[in-house]
This record gives C-alpha cells, structure tokens and sequence, in this order.
C-alpha cells in the first residue's frame, strides 16, 4: 500500500546510504493517461496517475505482472486507463 513507500526508500536509504531513488515518470505517458481520463470521465488525482505509471514500468521489466487489491480500488481502471493511452489517436479498426 501508499503507506509502505516511505519505509521501503528509508530501508533503501539504510542499506545504500547517500543513494537517492527517483521515480521514473514518462512525462509523454503521464499526458495521455491525463488525456484519458478525462475524455472517459474519471476523477483521477496524482496518485491514480502514478500508479498506472508505475504499472507501465513494472511491465516493461517484468515478464508477467498482477494487479493485486481489494474491489474497488481501481485495478481494472488502471490498466483499461494505460491500453486507452497507448491506442490513443490510432485508428480503430473496423471488420
């Protein structure tokens, strides 16, 4: 959860002392995300927003990835929110 951050970069900070870790963001993906939130209606806030960041990162380095929570806390919007960003402006295809 959120409030598991601040202890995983002060153990980080523990073991690897004068190390600053930086979230890596994609400014471009973070804009469409926005994008598309609000085109789909979504109450998004930056934490929202990071978290499909942080999705999109996982996947590019991970082999396989879950989205793990309990109902309603945005597992399905958060990856239906990072396929909208990647296929916006592209045409859709029509059988």
């Amino acid at each position: 959860p959120i409030h598991d951050i601040p202890i995983f970069l002060r153990l980080i900070n523990d073991l690897f002392m004068g190390l600053t870790v930086d979230s890596r963001i994609d400014d471009t993906l973070k804009g469409k995300i926005i994008r598309v939130a609000k085109e789909q209606g979504l109450q998004y806030d930056d934490m929202f927003v990071n978290k499909t960041c942080n999705f999109q990162v996982l996947l590019d380095v991970r082999h396989s990835v879950m989205l793990l929570g309990p109902s309603g806390c945005g597992k399905t919007t958060i990856w239906k929110t990072l396929q909208a960003a990647y296929n916006l402006d592209k045409p859709k295809k029509v059988c």
